[in-house]
């Protein structure tokens, strides 16, 4: 998807520890035993597979979230039809194959790419499929999340936000900086926690803004496989467009101020 090779690296290592730690999980799988309100009654609980489980994956992370969804499933029994972001199939497919190489039933997963109006639909709408986890966009969630409703299906969402870094005062700009930094322009801006808005103490708003601009002129910007892009490509040229455009209503906000 165009992110830089150290953001690459970290994707493919949060894989990683996620398989570590859905594994060691798996130990502590068990049930309760509650009193009864009954006399010589003896209560107890305990969990099963749920069934089907769909998950719906995006673009800005294409190895890591598949994996925070896909491996708690499957070691609680369950069976998996996984959808990736149309823009990064490959990655989804190099995945697949990798958990069918280390000898995960072929059954257990099933991968299926298309446009989310298509093939992600068909999944949240289909009775056989008891939960549905999404990661996506707010407006996409809301229509993903009526629908389960109505058909009383469990589901996971992670959408979109809005986000603010508070900078007071008395913080050590410098930490500060590589915060905002990260925040606003680590995977080109393309992750539903990015920094989008500073609110800065006015006693160190100037300082920090000069900061900022000084650093952001000199972030290099270019293809996410060479070792010294520090800022990769947006996803497609949809994107780009809704950059360009929010930084034109930037540009006007910024001179009616």
């Amino acid at each position: 998807m165009g992110k830089v090779l150290a953001e690459t690296r970290g994707d493919v290592q949060e894989g990683i520890d996620t398989a570590h730690y859905a594994h060691t999980e798996g130990r502590r799988l068990f049930g309760r035993t509650v009193p009864s309100e009954l006399r010589h009654k003896w209560a107890m609980s305990f969990r099963r597979p749920i069934g089907l489980a769909g998950l719906i994956t995006p673009f800005n992370f294409p190895l890591a979230i598949p994996t925070w969804k896909m491996f708690p499933a499957l070691l609680c029994g369950n069976a998996v039809i996984f959808k990736p972001a149309e823009d990064v199939p490959h990655t989804a497919h190099l995945l697949v194959e990798i958990l069918l190489e280390a000898g995960l039933p072929p059954e257990a997963v099933q991968l299926v790419h298309g446009e989310g109006s298509v093939v992600g639909k068909a999944m949240v709408e289909h009775p056989a499929i008891t939960v549905i986890s999404f990661t996506g966009s707010t407006e996409t969630g809301a229509i993903i999340g009526a629908t389960c409703g109505r058909m009383h299906k469990r589901l996971s969402l992670e959408m979109g936000g809005k986000n603010a870094m508070l900078v007071m005062d008395d913080a050590d700009l410098d930490l500060a900086l590589d915060g905002v930094l990260w925040g606003a322009f680590g995977t080109t801006g393309q992750r539903c926690t990015a920094t989008s808005r500073l609110v800065v103490h006015e006693k160190v708003h100037d300082r920090l803004l000069k900061m900022i601009c000084d650093r952001a002129e000199r972030l290099r910007l270019g293809p996410g496989l060479d070792e010294k892009t520090e800022v990769g490509p947006l996803i497609n040229e949809e994107a780009r467009k809704k950059v360009e455009y929010y930084v034109g209503v930037g540009r006007t906000r910024a001179r009616r101020c």
